[in-house]
């Protein structure tokens, strides 16, 4: 077998070699082929430009509308991040936005003929990202080089414009303006609700009014037990003089009242003792009818009159000695009774507060809430209002790293591509020449050979022939062979 495939690749070889000026043409055909086509093919050039995405407030940040707390989790990655813009890119409706500026005409088309256009734009346009990159790169090919930069251009300056459409809030300042103000008008209306609530009901606060009154009540009622207990005592005091009062003897109780024995009144009573002894004596010696005797008896009356005239009674000596104590226990009962009062007043005022608390707690609430609302919308609108000064002053977090470029070498048509695919074309040609030829070759050759040769020289050798063609175990080639043979 090693010995037949060697027979053919030489046989092939020197077919070849025989027909070597068909291969030479189909070699020069497949370059000349080449060549026409990078002459006439039409030039496609291509323009490239990138984009660089930062973070941003457009992928850091909320909506201002989003309401449903201060932070939310958000399971994103720069990837989904860098697959959104690009899938931005490649949309339909930028596309669009691209056709009609780099073809003013595509309005005036067919709906056929736009989408047509359309498509092929499309399918000029390629927008790609590096793993694990934040750039993204845009690339258009088209018949000319400014045609290429203008689309690419065209494409990377729409998409900016309607990125920052798309990432900046719309009209969201206008109705947190609005919010803001509405809210800035019910807080205000709230307030003077509160206010005049407090004024009516005679306090700034309610737990500092609630805390001044529970410690005046507390002080009224210490001073109310403090005051009873003065009471008590001055009527145990006043109780206690009465008893002691009553149990004097005279002598005493007019020594209390009057000062010391040898007063006027102590002189009057030594007078009215001696005048009692001149009467018994003049009773001892004369009868009560006797003119000294009566005289006597006369001047004791008057004295014992006198001296009852300017001796108080036990009574008066009484109320004189517990004067003070009774004044002071009116004292303490009066004193008792304002305070009494003055809790009572006070009492009264907690009752109103307790009862103006609910107003004024609802008012406090509510002023409160709105405090809280109003503070959060103004904040939104501040977020709402540094978006829009971004998007008026076109500050974004995509930046152009590279505009579009102007290349004026095209890409296509490829001449080192396109010389090796006519080489490869002359080549296959030639091979296909070479084969086709030789096998025309022997076919011509057997079919002159068979009626003269055959007939003239008789049965046995064709039946020869036909053994060795046998042999040969249908070899073409060494039947071709043996066929010369026999020829020559």
């Amino acid at each position: 077998m090693d010995t037949n495939d060697s027979r053919s690749l030489r046989d092939t070889l020197a077919a070849a070699y025989r027909y070597r000026f068909r291969v030479l043409a189909c070699l020069a055909a497949g370059i000349l082929l080449a060549v026409l086509w990078m002459a006439f093919a039409a030039r496609e050039y291509a323009s490239e430009a990138k984009l660089f995405v930062r973070v941003g407030r457009e992928n850091a940040a909320l909506d201002p509308t989003v309401t449903k707390g201060e932070s939310i989790s958000l399971n994103t990655n720069r990837e989904e991040e860098i697959n959104s813009i690009v899938e931005h890119l490649r949309s339909r409706a930028l596309m669009e936005k691209v056709l009609a500026v780099c073809e003013p005409k595509s309005a005036e088309m067919s709906p056929e003929k736009r989408d047509a256009a359309l498509r092929r734009l499309q399918n000029d346009v390629s927008v790609f990202s590096p793993r694990m990159s934040t750039v993204v790169t845009v690339q258009s090919t088209a018949g000319s080089p400014k045609d290429a930069q203008k689309i690419v251009a065209t494409l990377v300056k729409e998409y900016v414009d309607d990125h920052m459409r798309v990432s900046r809030d719309n009209g969201s300042y206008d109705f947190f303006l609005q919010q803001s103000d509405l809210l800035k008008k019910q807080l205000e209306a709230a307030q003077k609700a509160l206010r005049d609530a407090k004024d009516k009901a005679g306090m700034a606060s309610v737990d500092g009014r609630r805390s001044a009154l529970e410690g005046q009540i507390c002080a009224l009622e210490t001073q109310i037990h403090q005051v009873n207990a003065q009471q008590s005592a001055s009527e145990a005091k006043l109780k206690a003089l009465q008893a002691s009062v009553e149990s004097l003897p005279e002598p005493l109780l007019r020594q209390m009242l009057g000062g010391m024995p040898h007063d006027g009144l102590a002189t009057m009573e030594d007078q009215l003792f001696q005048l009692r002894i001149q009467e018994k004596e003049a009773l001892s010696k004369y009868t009560p009818e006797h003119p000294r005797a009566q005289a006597i008896h006369q001047q004791v009356v008057e004295v014992e009159q006198a001296l009852r005239r300017e001796t108080p009674d036990r009574k008066q000596v009484l109320s004189a000695l517990t004067a003070t104590a009774a004044s002071e226990l009116t004292s303490l009962t009066a004193q008792k009774e304002k305070l009494q009062s003055q809790l009572d007043e006070l009492g009264g005022e907690l009752v109103a507060l307790n009862e103006a608390e609910v107003e004024i707690t609802k008012r406090t609430r509510e002023v409160a809430q709105l405090e809280t609302q109003y503070l959060a919308y103004t904040g939104k609108r501040e977020e709402a209002r540094i978006d829009q000064a971004l998007k008026a002053d076109r500050i974004t977090n995509v930046s152009i790293l590279q505009p579009a470029s102007f290349e004026p070498r095209p890409i296509r048509p490829r001449k080192a591509m396109i010389l090796f695919a006519g080489l490869l074309a002359g080549f296959v040609g030639a091979v296909v020449v070479v084969l086709y030829s030789d096998s025309s070759r022997k076919g011509s050759r057997a079919e002159t050979r068979t009626p003269a040769s055959d007939v003239a020289r008789g049965p046995f050798l064709a039946v020869r022939s036909s053994r060795k063609s046998a042999a040969n175990g249908g070899n073409g080639v060494g039947s071709m062979r043996e066929s010369e043979h026999v020829d020559a």
